[in-house]
């Protein structure tokens, strides 16, 4: 029998910057497998220890019993909470987004992730946003993303299914991280471009393994925990940027520092906004840990 230990942190505030997919396996899932968010590393795996995310800043993950990810719900968990429902079919990901300030179960989006059937990954998603006229609903937006990965499984470029010229590409270090993604408008014209820093050489810093895989969303991924955008990064980010493109000066950018337990999960993360003063914000983590 598995004895169930609950890691917790108090939580003090969080920014979505990015997200997770704590999935610390090869991302190559068999057809129907199960989307499963557990962080299960080499070092957990020697110590016997299964890491479940179920706290992220002020947000709260639940799980199926089989291990993905059921919903998150964001707040103070009163009526008005935001939250996201995920519901899956056979090589298919379903995520209902509910906003807090519509009214309870009023829809803000929805989207539905097609899965490759032998690596798992995300070939192609459609997204719908929706607005309410007292209670009439509209569809706001609607788009349909194709995805490419290399070789080593690694996301390289998402693509508007019907015109490719707008899309975002990315780039990869030596060791697997996500470096650069460079963002295009309808019109093929580069628009911005996202950098990510993993240790500062001027500090002759060693870049920091990441448990728990945050998701980029900064970098164009709609969900902050699925684990069907390919390989993710290797190490904990440092540092990120954004800048217009072709000469713009940075116009956003922060700097992050991480609090570390004893298998090298993050317990806190303290950001702080390298282009003005501001003053830092925490995000603390909590997980299940199984034995």
């Amino acid at each position: 029998m598995k004895t169930a230990l609950h890691f917790s942190a108090v939580v003090l505030s969080f920014a979505a910057t990015f997200g997770l997919t704590s999935c610390q396996k090869d991302q190559n899932l068999e057809p129907q497998a199960p989307l499963s968010s557990h962080a299960e590393t080499a070092a957990a795996r020697e110590s016997g220890k299964k890491y479940t995310l179920v706290k992220y800043g002020n947000a709260t993950l639940s799980y199926l019993a089989d291990g993905r990810l059921q919903q998150v719900t964001r707040g103070n968990q009163a009526v008005l909470t935001d939250r996201t429902d995920y519901s899956y079919g056979f090589l298919t990901a379903k995520t209902v987004s509910y906003d807090g300030q519509s009214g309870p179960n009023k829809k803000s989006g929805e989207a539905t992730y097609q899965l490759d059937v032998n690596s798992g990954r995300c070939f192609e998603s459609e997204h719908k946003s929706y607005s309410y006229v007292s209670a009439n609903v509209t569809v706001v937006d609607q788009k349909t993303w194709k995805y490419e990965y290399n070789a080593q499984g690694m996301l390289t470029k998402k693509y508007n299914k019907y015109n490719g010229a707008e899309r975002t590409e990315y780039s990869y270090n030596a060791d697997g991280n996500l470096t650069k993604a460079v963002n295009y408008g309808v019109n093929g014209v580069a628009k911005d471009e996202l950098t990510l820093v993993y240790a500062f050489a001027l500090a002759n810093e060693t870049p920091k393994l990441d448990r728990n895989h945050l998701n980029p969303v900064a970098a164009g991924l709609s969900d902050e925990f699925l684990p069907i955008f390919g390989k993710p990064s290797k190490h904990l980010i440092r540092h990120l940027n954004s800048h217009p493109l072709p000469n713009g000066a940075v116009t956003w950018g922060k700097s992050f520092q991480y609090q570390l337990n004893g298998d090298g999960y993050v317990t806190q993360r303290r950001e702080d906004n390298t282009q003005k003063y501001e003053l830092p914000t925490f995000v603390n983590f909590s997980y299940l840990i199984s034995l």
